[in-house]
């Protein structure tokens, strides 16, 4: 990362006499001024050689070298320096009982924490003093409890030196920006002990940095860049506004921020988002939210994430999200985009709101057993994956041996997902001996999608375009009666004699944005009914069956076939997609109104298919808006 600021002179540019040493002037509380007034109108600079005090106000027009000191400024007196200033990084300015006046440097004066030390191991006070002003440079690390920075156009280097927090007692942030704005913030470093076997400090801290806005100011912490962050031994990283389950920070503005480089190492979560007007951006970060660098003391693997966002809109641009942990979430929430990154974890993404991937074509998922993305109950938004790659294991071949989902929104019936050009490995799709649904309820939008499970026993697969409902036959009931029987209806006709059961529209009990159902019910016997007129088909393509269902029944089992026709209208195969009891229905959550998805592929020399529905006796389901995509 490149640095804030040039390196300073040993002297003032500008000075070419000897300088005004304050050594000539006696006594510590008036050598300044003396010298200050004897340098009047003569070109050159004073240079501060020994103790000073300023028991009044003074403003000292030449350029100043430091190289005594310390300088005391007494309460209520201010020292104004209107030309530059230059001093080593050690203590220059005592702060202490009755000695805390204020200090003013000439615009583009570079201050640095050391001026200001104490003489303790505690720099608080000494960095507080410093972020007071526009233009900061760090010398050296700086222990701190917690410092805030707040205003407008400040520039601080923290030169890879950076904090190191040593708060004893609760503590919010090592670092807070507080109404922040217009900032630049470079090769900065946040870290405490929670690498030790017992940490002292770390674990005292809510998070490493924290930024908020309030009404207090006019500004806001907007407009800003970090350029290179890292963060490490400390619980959680980067807090944006309120954190993790506390209501979101008001709507004060916090967005157009830039965080470059960010390098959180041994942090257990090192994001949390959660500011109602905010729109943050990350930029090439390394997100490796795994434990390197940290004690178990820090560390409880299902209680972390990569990234959340709670509240606000979080945009990643490259970089990695790495986390090799099973339990815990890798995102965690909504309104986040991940572009161009590579995605490697072994967790799931626990979606509340929309996400989105872009062009992110290396991505691995670890674990089998697990689903990568799971909405949350009731979850409104959107899945995107768009030109993105997700792959899993392939020797062993993982499709072979493990029919995880890859979407599971059981409990989240309006929520969307949609592929584009989009391609997952090693995954299968089994709706007759298996639960192996894919995507498990929402709704799904198929652009582009490629299932490649080569190397293994399972099929690929290549769905595109859609959803489109089935136009040969009536998909929703509306146009059924509501007499319960057995008679051809809406484009449907019975395959059997079927004892008691029938088929008929229903109006009552209905999924979300839908106003029409078809009840298929059996009695003594099972009942069929399959579209009367042939649907168009694709010869070769993988087409998916897709329609909301709901086993009401007490037991049964529900049969999907294709008669697949050819251009005569001439049967030439049949396929069973579904082929599942009333016990695998409900514990896969089809006991309540959810999306059912089956994979059918068109036969070489088809043009046509009927689609049949078919309930053993006993059992009771409802079907509605179903789309052949």
């Amino acid at each position: 990362m490149p640095a804030a600021f040039a390196a300073e002179a040993d002297a003032p540019s500008d000075a070419s006499a000897e300088p005004l040493s304050t050594a000539r002037f006696g006594v510590p509380d008036s050598a300044l001024q003396k010298a200050t007034a004897a340098a009047a109108g003569r070109k050159g600079w004073v240079s501060i050689d020994g103790p000073v005090d300023v028991t009044a106000d003074l403003t000292v027009t030449t350029p100043v070298q430091i190289r005594g000191g310390p300088i005391r400024v007494a309460d209520g007196a201010t020292l104004t320096f209107s030309d530059a200033v230059v001093a080593p990084p050690r203590r220059t300015f005592a702060r202490e009982d009755g000695w805390r006046g204020k200090i003013s440097f000439a615009q583009g004066t570079v201050v640095t924490p050391s001026w200001w030390e104490n003489g303790t191991d505690d720099d608080t006070e000494a960095v507080q003093e410093a972020l007071r002003y526009d233009r900061v440079l760090f010398t050296r690390r700086y222990r701190v409890r917690s410092v805030e920075a707040s205003g407008a156009y400040q520039t601080i280097d923290m030169a890879d030196y950076g904090l190191y927090g040593i708060a004893t007692e609760a503590t919010d942030a090592v670092l807070s920006l507080r109404n922040w704005r217009d900032g630049r913030l470079y090769r900065a470093s946040i870290v405490s002990d929670g690498a030790a076997e017992a940490p002292k400090y770390a674990l005292n801290y809510a998070c490493a940095l924290r930024a908020t806005s309030d009404k207090t100011s006019t500004d806001k912490t907007q407009y800003g860049f970090i350029y290179g962050l890292r963060i490490g031994g400390l619980r959680t990283g980067v807090v944006w506004g309120s954190h993790a389950g506390e209501p979101p920070q008001s709507r004060d503005t916090q967005s157009e921020f830039h965080i470059y480089d960010y390098r959180p190492r041994g942090v257990l979560r090192p994001f949390v988002g959660n500011a109602l007007n905010a729109y943050l951006q990350f930029h090439a970060p390394i997100f490796q939210a795994q434990r390197f660098e940290s004690s178990a003391a820090l560390w409880a693997d299902d209680d972390g994430w990569t990234l959340r966002n709670e509240a606000g809109v979080v945009h990643v641009i490259g970089g990695s999200l790495q986390r090799a942990i099973k339990t815990g979430y890798n995102l965690y929430g909504g309104s986040i985009v991940i572009e161009g990154a590579d995605v490697e974890r072994n967790c799931p993404d626990y979606l509340t709101g929309s996400v989105a991937y872009h062009s992110c074509r290396n991505g691995y998922y670890g674990a089998s057993g697990s689903t990568p993305f799971v909405v949350a109950p009731g979850a409104k938004g959107r899945l995107l994956l768009n030109d993105t790659i997700i792959r899993r294991q392939v020797k062993p071949p993982t499709a072979d041996f493990d029919a995880g989902n890859l979407v599971d929104a059981m409990k989240a019936p309006d929520y969307e997902i949609v592929f584009r050009d989009a391609t997952v490995g090693q995954w299968r799709i089994d709706t007759t001996s298996g639960s192996a649904y894919f995507v498990r309820g929402g709704r799904v939008v198929f652009g582009d999608l490629s299932v490649d499970n080569e190397g293994s026993k399972q099929r690929s697969y290549r769905f595109r375009e859609g959803p489109n409902r089935i136009v040969a036959a009536d998909p929703t009931g509306r146009s059924m009666p509501e007499t319960d029987d057995l008679s051809a209806k809406g484009g449907w006709t019975s395959l059997g004699k079927g004892q008691g059961g029938g088929f008929h529209q229903t109006t009552a009990d209905l999924p979300p944005a839908v106003d029409h159902a078809i009840r298929l019910h059996g009695g003594d016997a099972a009942v069929e009914i399959e579209t009367t007129a042939p649907m168009a088909v694709e010869s070769g393509r993988d087409h998916v069956v897709d329609f909301w269902l709901k086993d009401q029944g007490k037991r049964g089992r529900l049969r999907l076939q294709m008669r697949w026709l050819d251009a005569m209208g001439t049967e030439i195969g049949r396929d069973v997609i579904v082929n599942q009891d009333h016990g695998r229905l409900t514990s896969n959550g089809f006991g309540q109104w959810l999306r059912f998805r089956a994979v059918a592929l068109t036969p070489t020399g088809a043009t046509g298919a009927k689609l049949s529905l078919a309930v053993e006796g006993g059992g009771d389901m409802l079907f509605t808006d179903l789309r052949m995509i």
